[in-house]
């Protein structure tokens, strides 16, 4: 079999501060594409790789895990994406404890089907569905040229949620398959992202950024469907809840105190008028 594979990578200059993109592409083999540590930016530029008809979002990945993505699509004609369940990967470290840590988490989501959108956003939005790993996703190149790539101003702590504001534009547009194949593993270390945000209690003050991102994205577009801006609101909720918990404990607890005191004064209130 003969494969041929267009690669384009939009880099602004001066070069921008990665280690490197690994691409298992089917019957070639790897290939490597570095670039040297001098000025860094944002991550969303170094993610504008087209590899023929697909667009693939990996730092690492398996020559199975393609050929069988790609299966997927070829028999799904209708999805713009695919991804599976990713195994939560704690045992990379050797230590004997962490060896019963490893899981697969569940989907949130009925697996082996084509989930027609807004479906995937509202269930995210309800914190029903799981967010895939960047490196589980497969999707076709017209629909990141649709939706318009990654959103530049994601950036620093904000990162925690750069593929979030990507795929809620491609859950908005797009059917979705979404597998039961478990095709990679997530490590799990101290120095990601995600451990970064959570350890400076930035996790939700990130997605409070995010949910305001897409409140505006969503009224840009004229969307106004019911159900995902009713899980808007509830998970906007939620997050400042959170957020004055993680970040002004004494504060929390203040205004806690005072909606018990509000429920208890309910009956009085309700005999006196």
């Amino acid at each position: 079999m003969t494969a041929r594979v267009m690669i384009v990578l939009q880099l602004p200059e001066p070069t921008l501060h990665f280690a490197q993109v690994r691409l298992f592409i089917l019957n070639i083999g790897t290939i490597r594409i570095e670039a040297p540590a001098r000025h860094e930016t944002s991550v969303s530029a170094t993610r504008e790789v087209i590899i023929s008809l697909f667009w693939m979002l990996m730092i690492s990945g398996y020559r199975t895990k393609l050929k069988e993505q790609l299966a997927i699509l070829d028999a799904q004609p209708e999805a713009g994406m695919v991804y599976g369940a990713t195994e939560y990967w704690h045992s990379w470290t050797g230590n004997r404890e962490d060896d019963a840590r490893d899981y697969v988490p569940d989907l949130g989501i009925q697996a082996d089907t084509l989930v027609k959108p807004p479906t995937l956003l509202t269930r995210y939005l309800e914190s029903k569905a799981l967010t895939p790993c960047p490196s589980d996703i497969l999707l076709r190149r017209e629909i990141l040229k649709h939706v318009g790539g990654f959103e530049e101003n994601f950036s620093g702590v904000r990162q925690l949620y750069e593929d979030q504001a990507f795929l809620a534009k491609v859950y908005l547009t797009t059917p979705v398959f979404v597998a039961s194949n478990c095709w990679d593993k997530y490590r799990l270390h101290p120095d990601s992202c995600v451990s970064r945000v959570e350890r400076a209690n930035l996790k939700y003050d990130v997605g409070l950024f995010y949910l305001q991102w897409l409140e505006k994205y969503l009224a840009k577009e004229g969307i106004e469907n019911r159900e995902i801006h009713t899980a808007l609101r509830d998970k906007r909720w939620r997050y400042r809840r959170a957020n004055l918990q993680c970040r002004h404990e004494t504060l929390f607890r203040l205004w806690r105190g005072a909606c018990h005191v509000l429920r208890q004064m309910q009956p009085e209130l309700r005999k006196q008028w």
